[in-house]
This record gives C-alpha cells, sequence and structure tokens, in this order.
C-alpha cells in the first residue's frame, strides 16, 4: 500500500520535473559589461535600419522565427498567443479561465508586458546569433558582434507617429550568408501557416478569425490599407506627441500613469500609458489585428509598439524611482488570475518564468531594466547616481517632446555622462519629429504662468458591444464619418482596446485625456480667441467642441447609444520650467461641467461625474427645452475655425 507521504513525494516530485522544463527568460546573454554594467541599447527603428549587419540579422531572425511550426512552443504563432487567441496554455502555466494571459486596466499592465518582450528578445537573439556564424569568413566577425550586441527595436511613435516605411512594404532585401536576397517581408505581416480551427480563432469572432495573414485598417477585401493607418496616426500626431510630454512631466504617481482603470485618488489627471498604448492599437489596426486584444500580438507592429510603450514606462520610472505598483483590483482577470481579484507587485506575470525551476516573474523582480540587460537610447543607468540619473532623463525627455521648446547642443551636451557627438545625436534625431513646436505667446500668459486646457472623459469600454473610437473635434465636423479619423479639425482619437464581442463583458469604465492648448493657441494666433482664460476659452469651446462614435468598420454610431460616455473640460495652471533638467509646475485640474452641458456624452453642469458610479439610461430632452449659450463673436463661424484652429499642428510632412 503507498502511504499518503510517499504520495505526496510522488506528486512533489512530478511537480518538480514540470518546473526543471520551464524556459528561463533572462534577456539575451551578450552585449553587457560585467565591471560598468553598461547595456546594449533597444533602437528606435528608423535609426535601427541603418546599421547594416544588425538590421540584416533582425529580419532574417524574425522570418526564421514566423516560419517555424506553428505547433512548437517556440513558434511566432505559439509567443504571440501568450497575448489572447488561441487561449492555449504556454510554458506549463496552466489557468481555469478561457482567455489570455495579458493584462488590461492592470496595475500589473506594464511590467507584465516586460518579460513578455524578453521573451521575444531572446528567442530574436538566439536565432540571430545562428546567422551570424553561417557568414562568410570575410564579413562573419562583423555579423557575430552585430549578434552579440542585437537588441530589438521601437517605433517612437510619439516623435514621428507615421509607420516605419519598412513596415508597410510586402517585400524587403536583405544580405543574407548567401548573399543579397529579396525576401517576404517579416514586418509586413504574419501569415498563419494554416487555416485555424474553429475552436482556435472562432467564426463568432468575425472577419478577423478568417483572415490568412495579419491585416491594419483592412478594406472589404481584407486587404491592408497603410495609407489610411498612416493619415490616421498623423492626425493623430500632435495629441500622441503632447499626451507623452504631459503624462511624462506631470504624473509622478505609479497608479494613474499606469493603467485606465485606476479611479481611486486620480484627481482629474485621467490619463495614463496604456490610454495612450491603446490609441495606438485602434489607430493602426481600425479593424485589423492590432485593434483587438486577443489578436494583436500576431501583427509584427505590435512588437515594434509595445517596446516602445516599455520605453516610455522605463523613462518615467527612471525620473521618479520611487513610485511603483501597489494594489488594484482587476476586473477581467487572465487565463490565471481571477476576475475581480486583486493584484499587485507580487502578483505572478504568468505565464513568465524567471528560472529553470519555474519561479515566475512579478513586478517587483521585473522592476528593473538590469535584470533583462538592455537599455534605451535616453537611459545611461551606470555609474551615475538615482538623482543625477532623474535629472539626465528629465532633460532628456525634454529635448525629444517639450512641444514649447527644443534644447540646444550645448544644453544636452551638459548632461553627465554625454559626449558632444552623443549630444548632437540627441539634439538633432536621425529622423523628424512630425509634430511642430509652438509657442504660447506672453499676451496670453497671465505672468509668467498660463492656462493648459484638456478634454476629460470617461466611458465603459464594453458598452456598445464592440470595439469603437471616440473622436473629439474643434470646429467643423464632416457629415461622412469616412472623414473623421482623419479630419483637419481632430483633436484627437479615444480608441476602446477589447475584444470583438463584448456582449459578455463587464462594465469597464476606463478615462481618457486630450490636450486642447495647441488648438487654443492656434485660434488666438488667427484673433479668434482673445486669451487662454476661462471667460474666453469657455464659450469658445461651447459653441466649437464636439465628438463623434464610430465602430473600427467606420459605421457612425448616435453618441445616444453611449451613455456611459461623460465628457467635460478642465484647465490647470502651468509655470514653465526655468533649467534644461527640470519640468514645468503644474497646478491643480479645475472642470468645468458647465462647457458641455446640453450635448449628448456632456455632463450636467453640476460635480464631476463619479466614473464608478454605473451609467445612466440616455434621456430624450424635449425640444421646447432650450439652453442659454454663452455669448461668442459672431464673427467665429465653424466654418472660419475650421481653415484656422489647426494651423500648428497640420504642418507635417506626410
Amino acid at each position: 500500500m503507498v502511504s499518503l507521504k510517499n504520495l505526496a513525494l510522488v506528486a512533489g516530485s512530478l511537480c518538480m520535473a514540470v518546473f526543471s522544463d520551464a524556459y528561463a527568460i533572462t534577456g539575451p546573454s551578450g552585449g553587457v559589461n560585467p565591471t560598468s554594467g553598461a547595456r546594449a541599447t533597444r533602437r528606435e527603428i528608423r535609426d535601427f535600419q541603418t546599421t547594416g549587419a544588425a538590421w540584416d540579422l533582425y529580419l532574417q531572425a524574425l522570418q526564421q522565427f514566423e516560419l517555424k511550426n506553428q505547433n512548437d512552443q517556440f513558434s511566432f504563432y505559439q509567443v504571440a498567443g501568450i497575448h489572447g487567441r488561441p487561449f492555449v496554455n504556454w510554458d506549463g502555466s496552466s489557468g481555469p479561465y478561457n482567455t489570455g494571459y495579458c493584462t488590461h486596466s492592470s496595475i500589473i499592465f506594464p511590467p507584465w508586458h516586460r518579460p513578455y518582450l524578453a521573451l521575444y528578445e531572446q528567442l530574436l537573439y538566439n536565432n540571430a546569433k545562428a546567422i551570424a556564424a553561417k557568414y562568410p569568413s570575410s564579413s562573419r566577425a562583423r555579423y557575430v558582434e552585430a549578434a552579440r550586441t542585437f537588441r530589438i527595436p521601437y517605433w517612437d511613435w510619439a516623435k514621428n507617429a507615421k509607420m516605419p516605411n519598412n513596415v508597410n512594404v510586402r517585400t524587403i532585401s536583405v544580405n543574407t550568408p548567401t548573399g543579397r536576397k529579396t525576401i517576404d517581408n517579416p514586418l509586413y505581416s504574419y501569415k498563419f501557416h494554416v487555416r485555424n480551427p474553429n475552436s482556435q480563432f472562432p467564426s463568432s469572432d468575425g472577419d478577423i478569425a478568417r483572415y490568412q495573414q495579419t491585416v491594419r485598417y483592412p478594406d472589404a477585401n481584407g486587404n491592408s490599407r497603410p495609407n489610411a493607418v498612416n493619415d490616421q496616426l498623423l492626425a493623430n500626431q500632435a495629441n500622441l506627441h503632447d499626451r507623452t510630454y504631459l503624462l511624462l512631466t506631470r504624473q509622478p504617481s505609479y497608479a494613474p500613469f499606469s493603467n485606465t482603470g485606476y479611479t481611486d485618488n486620480r484627481g482629474q489627471t485621467y490619463d495614463s500609458l496604456e490610454a495612450i498604448h491603446n490609441d495606438i492599437h485602434g489607430l493602426t489596426g481600425n479593424g485589423g489585428h492590432m485593434s483587438y486584444v486577443p489578436y494583436s500580438a500576431f501583427d509584427p507592429i505590435f512588437w515594434l509598439h509595445h517596446t516602445n510603450v516599455d520605453r516610455i514606462f522605463a523613462l518615467w520610472q527612471a525620473i521618479y524611482p520611487n513610485s511603483y505598483v501597489g494594489s488594484q483590483t482587476n476586473p477581467f482577470g487572465t487565463r490565471t488570475n481571477a476576475p475581480g481579484g486583486v493584484e499587485n507587485v507580487n502578483t505572478r506575470l504568468t505565464p513568465f518564468r524567471k528560472d529553470a525551476a519555474g519561479n515566475y516573474w512579478t513586478s517587483a523582480s521585473a522592476r528593473s531594466l538590469k535584470t533583462f540587460k538592455y537599455t534605451y537610447p535616453e537611459i545611461v543607468d551606470w555609474n551615475v547616481s538615482p538623482s543625477q540619473l532623474s535629472a539626465n532623463v528629465r532633460a532628456k525627455v525634454r529635448a525629444l517632446y517639450d512641444p514649447q521648446g527644443r534644447l540646444s547642443r550645448r544644453e544636452v551636451g551638459a548632461l553627465s555622462g554625454l559626449t558632444h557627438k552623443e549630444a548632437g545625436a540627441l539634439a538633432e534625431r536621425d529622423f523628424p519629429s512630425l509634430a511642430p513646436k509652438y509657442t504660447i505667446p506672453q499676451d496670453l500668459k497671465n505672468g509668467s504662468s498660463y492656462l493648459e486646457w484638456f478634454v476629460n472623459f470617461q466611458v465603459d469600454k464594453n458598452e456598445l458591444n464592440e470595439p469603437n473610437f471616440v473622436h473629439f473635434f474643434l470646429g467643423k465636423v464632416s457629415e461622412n464619418p469616412l472623414e473623421w479619423s482623419a479630419s483637419p479639425n481632430l483633436v484627437g482619437s479615444h480608441a476602446s482596446f477589447t475584444v470583438q464581442n463584448t456582449t459578455i463583458a463587464p462594465q469597464a469604465i476606463v478615462l481618457g485625456q486630450m490636450p486642447l492648448t495647441r488648438k487654443l493657441v492656434a485660434a488666438a494666433d488667427s484673433g479668434l480667441l482673445k486669451s487662454l482664460e476661462p471667460c474666453d476659452v469657455k464659450p469658445f469651446l461651447t459653441k466649437y467642441l464636439s465628438w463623434r462614435v464610430q465602430t473600427f468598420d467606420d459605421r457612425a454610431v448616435p453618441t445616444e447609444n453611449l451613455p456611459s460616455l461623460k465628457v467635460y473640460v478642465v484647465d490647470q495652471k502651468v509655470i514653465p520650467s526655468k533649467s534644461f533638467d527640470s519640468f514645468p509646475l503644474y497646478g491643480k485640474l479645475t472642470p468645468h461641467t458647465d462647457v458641455t452641458k446640453g450635448k449628448v456624452g456632456g455632463t450636467s453642469g453640476g460635480a464631476v461625474p463619479n466614473p464608478l458610479a454605473p451609467s445612466a439610461p440616455s434621456v430624450n430632452i424635449p425640444a421646447a427645452i432650450k439652453q442659454v449659450k454663452p455669448k461668442v463673436d459672431p464673427k467665429v463661424t465653424p466654418k472660419v475655425v475650421s481653415k484656422v484652429v489647426n494651423k500648428l499642428t497640420h504642418k507635417v510632412v506626410k
């Protein structure tokens, strides 16, 4: 007879056997100086593509990864599938919930993706090393060295939202070990090897389940439309740029910085890293794979996008090193985490294990870039104190993203640890910014300060039972919804990044914020607005601020169908920074709920809406009840506004 003790020992040994086969995610093994701590750098893709050997290895390593048998645990298909579909276990991390492992509207949203990217990078690094060893002796040393320091690139959409050209061509030229060849571009799309069984990509998911390769903003025939994607990304360029700068310079607390689902003690600062991330997903996918949580990681551009998200997270960490993951309820859960459970710094980041014994990464253990052996151009964190690193990164953020100024090469060169050449490279990046600078003239300031203006909104991202955009405009709005996402009067587009059919999904109130100041300064420059003070801005916005709701297949949706949407306006006093390594001083945000009073989706003019309160059904207001509108200059018509409010935001090169 077998004793209970022996059964326990057998069970324990079986568990250890499973754990001993776990795949340890450690990041690439090369490219680290053990003495100084210097690490290889992840580079912006438009810079990375000029590297020669490293670029050649990247394309071939990714191609090899995508061609790997889909049944292999380390194939692109299965690694991408960790995020969502086909809802299967990876590396022995079993869970009772029929969904993917990814976390959204979650306190661990940024750190969960860090070991995910490290896994992707580690597998590409291994491929690159094997490919480099095959080059002829005349060039092998160069390729072996490029493989040793190989790191994945990122797409800095805050600096230049236009998709990199090399992700939009079907074929691409690469120097292989046997000579230059033209190959199918692995960045253009991922081709599914076989039509997936209905149980993995069910027909109930809609068109996305039938495509045989990943697509972006597909037409009726399932073909990607990169020009249409770029049009709407460029229409959002200034919005993405300014939001990134504001997020990094005025949000010192991790929880509201990190995710859209945090509502406690946020105040009126409604933007977050996840919100900006969501909008890139929606604008790039727009009905294609990037726009749906369960399918997004199959699009190769997902990895360029998320590497930039991790970079912004890392910049924020360097600036504010003392704030990090706390506790927050996640209404959705993951494959292994129960819906409605509380996540914190010690929550396991399944399915990512940090050693062969099967121990999982947590937000606590995945906090530092050093752990995964990489860094970014702006983060030189060796041989400097945390305070000096914070000052250095603040200056670099201003050099890259400050919409109202640009640091000179001399100022950038004053940063500790940068050579003159490095300072010049930072001050004059190899790729242009498509978000033009603008200046707030002295007559719009109140002494040394001025007012920033924002649209605040909250909405249940699952309310329409399908993903959607909420577009915000200042000026005339076209009657043709096909023109909304690329309108010259667009302030910005909010994308609900969720699943295809949200009928059974729980209520998910998310918060967002769009900057208005750039547009208002343009209006003032053209004589349409006297000042940035509430007495002038509020009646102007009452008349010209509007919004529209649209599904990812370009259908207009009556705003009444989205009763959870609550839109209002806030202002914030700002004192500009006085040194190149400091940020502006931001005052308290003041809500103006009366600006949107009487508009469908607006507020009543009273207290700020409570994001935790259930949405009320829409109410039809009788036509006989008229709203008293503030006085606005009758010469300022929507047509006039349409011509001038984009003076600054659309001086871009398409």
